[in-house]
């Protein structure tokens, strides 16, 4: 993903950090706060916040998708405030139903 490549140093071990305590909430169970729905979106999209909600800026997510206990990042996005852009979650979905039309997920 090249928004991941993009970011500083600092910024791609809070990604690094922030997945891997999602991957080990997911095995125990009990998602720890940090993926939730969007809203409105078809297909269902993921958000998964880098950045906790109320933290400070900027503010990191990816957006995607759950398949298998695996998320499926269709995009990422660094921003100033908390709140998601309609057109990044458009170009996320758009991501989506190519995958799941075309069979780019297993």
């Amino acid at each position: 993903m090249e928004w991941y490549g993009e970011l500083q140093l600092r910024y791609r071990a809070r990604v690094l950090a922030a997945s891997l305590n999602l991957d080990r909430s997911l095995a125990s169970g009990r998602p720890a706060g940090r993926l939730d729905f969007v809203k409105n979106s078809t297909p269902r999209l993921n958000e998964f916040r880098v950045t906790k909600a109320g933290g400070s800026s900027p503010h990191l997510r990816m957006l995607g998708l759950m398949k298998g206990g695996i998320f499926w990042a269709a995009i990422g996005v660094k921003k100033k405030n908390d709140e998601l852009r309609r057109q990044d979650i458009e170009a996320a979905q758009r991501v989506a139903i190519e995958w799941l039309s075309g069979g780019g997920m297993k």
